[in-house]
């Protein structure tokens, strides 16, 4: 139809999730009972990656057809995508979240995302699961459990599955990446 009607050269067209699925089985790592979602660890309402990891397959103007990028997106990435490929003069707010994903549409993996956020947040002060405020800044994502103060580091590159905490072997890139969460964290006002 987009084709059709000479729309599909000014559309993109976007399918992907909203989060994680449901639990599908159990193994013990390290001594410890683990809930994965196919490879991932956890599922829906987790800040694991088997929570926020999800497919996003996208198709329009200027993006390679059966091109695979792994640069890190966010769903309020696309808000300001669109602002941007809208050439819009009008300025979105500065408080939006999210960057636009043009020089990543275009430049596939060389692309870059920037946003106000110094990596991808997500604070889930929720009461129903876990409390657990993360950030990812490169391969790195570093977990806060907001109740315990436990911190998990791992490297999504290497380990996707995060079953190696790193925390402990990376003692200063930990803090380091926790500071930046606590700060944007404070500066948002995201609450505790």
């Amino acid at each position: 139809a987009l084709k059709a009607n000479g729309e599909l050269e000014n559309t993109y067209i976007i399918f992907t999730s909203d989060n994680g699925g449901g639990h599908s089985r159990k193994e013990k790592i390290d001594g410890e009972n683990r809930r994965f979602n196919g490879p991932l660890q956890e599922g829906k309402r987790s800040i694991f990656e088997g929570g926020i990891r999800v497919p996003t397959v996208i198709a329009g103007p200027g993006i390679k057809a059966g091109s695979q990028c792994d640069v890190p997106i966010a769903q309020w990435d696309f808000l300001p995508t669109f602002h941007d490929l809208s050439d819009s003069k009008a300025p979105l707010p500065k408080d939006v979240d999210g960057g636009s994903l043009r020089d990543v549409f275009v430049n596939g993996n060389k692309g870059r995302v920037k946003r106000g956020a110094p990596g991808i947040i997500h604070h889930y002060t929720c009461h129903y699961h876990p409390p657990i405020s993360s950030i990812i800044i490169g391969d790195y994502k570093l977990m806060r459990h907001l109740n315990s103060g436990e911190i998990r580091l791992y490297n999504l590159k290497a380990d996707y599955r995060e079953e190696h905490d790193l925390h402990t072997a990376m003692p200063d890139k930990a803090a380091k990446m926790d500071e930046i969460r606590r700060k944007y964290v404070e500066d948002v006002d995201g609450g505790t």
